[in-house]
């Protein structure tokens, strides 16, 4: 079940020994929100769309930390930017569900929204360490 988006772009090595993650956001090969992570609204209870998104951002961030040669425990810094901070408890909770032990240092704004792909509640910037081979 991935939801990678491939972007081909050209590799470049000045950022040493980091692997930055920039402007991630839950969104299809099409550019829309996932059905996967929207609210069905004859349920509108069942799912927590906030939850749902920031664990389909983190399945491609692992895929991408992965083929950049480091893992999501090597994520040393967040930035995230939600449309609305009611939705920060429930993407916050999903969060620390990937880092058990210490999180990394980490920012949070509020920057009001609609957000670029509609229906997405927040974006992510990384920051990963990948060790040396």
């Amino acid at each position: 079940m991935s939801h990678i988006v491939e972007i081909k772009t050209e590799v470049r090595d000045e950022a040493g020994d980091f692997l930055f993650l920039s402007t991630a956001m839950a969104y299809d090969e099409m550019g829309n929100l996932p059905k996967s992570v929207q609210r069905h609204p004859e349920f509108p209870w069942y799912k927590q769309p906030p939850k749902l998104q920031m664990a389909y951002l983190m399945e491609n961030t692992a895929a991408i930390c992965e083929a950049a040669g480091t893992s999501l425990e090597n994520i040393v810094r967040r930035q995230c930017f939600h449309d609305d901070f009611t939705h920060f408890q429930q993407s916050i909770e999903q969060w620390a569900t990937y880092f058990p032990g210490d999180m990394p240092a980490s920012t949070t704004l509020e920057i009001g929204g609609p957000l670029q792909v509609p229906g997405a509640q927040f974006i992510l910037d990384l920051i990963a360490y990948v060790p040396p081979k």
